[in-house]
């Protein structure tokens, strides 16, 4: 089929259907009272419901989604020693207790509780426990069932307590310092799906380059088509806005083509869900796949839970088997991957 008639049937079939093709990505504590040219997800945070109607409003009158939180800094939840309070924490949520969310659930992509439980300097020297996090996400779901729940944290430290019952996304940050972004994006990816957890992904814009400087407006709309091209990555965020960084003309124009990029191809990305078939799963000692015509040739890669690949290969054949008698016995994560997009897949080993 031709690629440009494909485009064109594909732009149709989600226009009819009524599916937002553009991808999710904006700054923390964009300002939402006007529509944006090229930004449709921010962070908010409200800690009355006078504001957070004022913001939900705003958001549903202007197009934006919106990552949500009701407590406000951390400080507001700790206790004497700075450690994470729980029963403050559920005492904040209370106060929203009686309020009306249904008129913005498909405005609200998740709760997201609190920030950095993995980072010890702000919990008076510890971490905040993996139960109280589930917990936390618990209460949540007890006074706002239908809101999904989030923390900000890399699912590679999440994925260490297992499968969590209550808590739906989490939020990894990238900066400089942590490393190749492939890597960075792969061994979320994934923990992610060990951990049964959906990805936000953040990048830090301001402090999160080099000698901690705020990141070239070309390196920005590199990292962020790494990211935003990841079929996991249910959007992303930048910390945070600053006018001085974001309405620079040359940080305006890669924000631009990101998305012009990334809006022109989502429903792709979208489509490649459905390909290729993988079975048998588990697996003993072959793996075959069964994908579309129209996405080959494709590369596939087979990475084990710590982000590290243990297979390549490039496949050109609607059925394609794979021999892998030589991999332990376990969990292995399958990227399909072609000019379109990527599918990662959750296989295992018996």
């Amino acid at each position: 089929m031709n690629k440009l008639y494909f485009l064109t049937l594909m732009i149709l079939f989600y226009s009819l259907n009524g599916q937002d093709t553009c991808i999710l990505y904006g700054p923390f504590y964009l300002n939402m009272q006007q529509p944006h040219s090229y930004f449709n997800f921010t962070f908010v945070s409200a800690t009355d419901t006078i504001t957070l109607k004022n913001f939900l409003n705003q958001a549903k009158q202007n197009n934006y989604y919106v990552a949500l939180n009701l407590t406000g800094s951390r400080q507001n939840f700790q206790g004497p020693n700075n450690e994470f309070d729980l029963n403050k924490f559920k005492q904040l949520l209370n106060k929203f207790a009686n309020f009306d969310f249904s008129p913005y659930y498909n405005r609200i992509i998740c709760h997201l509780l609190f920030d950095e439980p993995h980072d010890p300097s702000n919990w008076g020297g510890t971490t905040v426990a993996f139960s109280t996090i589930d917990s936390a996400a618990a209460y949540s779901k007890l006074l706002f069932p239908a809101l999904k729940t989030g923390v900000g944290a890399p699912a590679t430290w999440l994925s260490q307590y297992g499968t969590y019952q209550y808590l739906d996304y989490c939020k990894p940050q990238y900066s400089v310092n942590k490393g190749n972004i492939q890597q960075f994006i792969q061994s979320n990816d994934s923990a992610a799906i060990a951990t049964n957890l959906k990805l936000i992904y953040s990048i830090n814009v301001l402090s999160g380059w080099y000698q901690q400087q705020s990141i070239p407006p070309q390196n920005l709309f590199e990292l962020s088509i790494d990211i935003l091209s990841d079929s996991l990555c249910k959007g992303l965020l930048y910390w945070k806005y600053d006018s001085s960084y974001f309405e620079d003309p040359q940080t305006k124009g890669k924000c631009a083509a990101i998305k012009d990029s990334l809006c022109k191809t989502t429903y792709l990305n979208e489509y490649q869900l459905n390909s290729p078939d993988v079975w048998p799963n588990p697996f003993t000692e072959k793996i075959c796949l069964e994908s579309a015509i129209n996405f080959l040739p494709a590369n596939v890669s087979i990475y084990d839970l710590a982000g590290k690949c243990v297979f390549e290969t490039k496949i050109y054949n609607p059925t394609e088997c794979l021999s892998l008698d030589f991999l332990p016995h376990g969990i292995y994560i399958l990227k399909f991957k072609n000019e379109f997009g990527s599918r990662l897949k959750k296989i295992v080993k018996n």
